[in-house]
């Protein structure tokens, strides 16, 4: 079996996380619950579900599906609108095409927020993204990288997951995938078997070398 690189999104590839903390913020607001910049730091990285009905306990009179699409589907437009790449990503990406590195993304976020970035991203750099929409179970449980791993065909002990929340960190750990990190709000757990600041620390060669070196 090959082996592969499965990305976290946001706050890995894009600089979303503020996008999204803004519009939880003016979403709480427009419903009448106070809900601070803390609380949305607080979920970073977590399942939709979790910070929605924290929401709804607070309040809201939304479903939390409902109220996970309203705020989410507000984030697709503004990505879409301009993709907010973090430093290295789209070269790293490119890099990765050209090696015909098989990648791909796996994200809590819904299918509507991820596929702007598909689309944008370099041609074959990204084959497909694993969303938390589509699983029984979301970050930090290791279903998500597991079924990211199995429909990229890739061996998991054999591959690299790079994430930038703790959360996520969790779920790669417990897919028994080796975690590159990005510090881009937390610091590197443990676990990590790399950390650097953003994706310009990281090139093609880096990957070719570790992938070669477990294969």
């Amino acid at each position: 079996m090959q082996h592969g690189i499965l990305f976290d999104m946001d706050g890995t590839l894009i600089e979303s996380e503020d996008i999204w903390q803004r519009t939880e913020i003016e979403v709480a607001r427009e419903l009448g619950v106070h809900w601070t910049l803390e609380d949305s730091l607080q979920f970073v990285g977590s399942s939709m579900m979790l910070w929605a009905n924290e929401m709804i306990s607070r309040g809201a009179k939304l479903a939390p599906d409902e109220l996970g699409a309203l705020v989410s589907r507000r984030v697709a437009e503004e990505v879409a609108a301009d993709i907010p790449w973090l430093p290295g990503a789209q070269q790293l990406l490119s890099d990765i095409a050209a090696a015909g590195i098989p990648a791909a993304i796996v994200t809590n976020a819904a299918p509507w927020n991820v596929q702007p970035v598909l689309d944008a991203a370099p041609k074959g750099a990204l084959q497909f993204a694993v969303s938390a929409y589509e699983l029984e179970n979301a970050k930090p449980h290791p279903e998500p990288y597991l079924v990211g791993a199995q429909r990229l065909g890739i061996e998991a002990a054999g591959s690299i997951a790079v994430e930038d929340s703790l959360t996520g960190a969790a779920s790669v750990t417990a897919a028994g995938i080796p975690l590159w990190f990005v510090e881009t709000h937390s610091p590197a757990p443990e676990t990590a078997e790399r950390s650097f600041a953003d994706l310009s620390a990281v090139s093609v060669d880096d990957l070719l070398s570790r992938l070669g070196r477990i294969s």
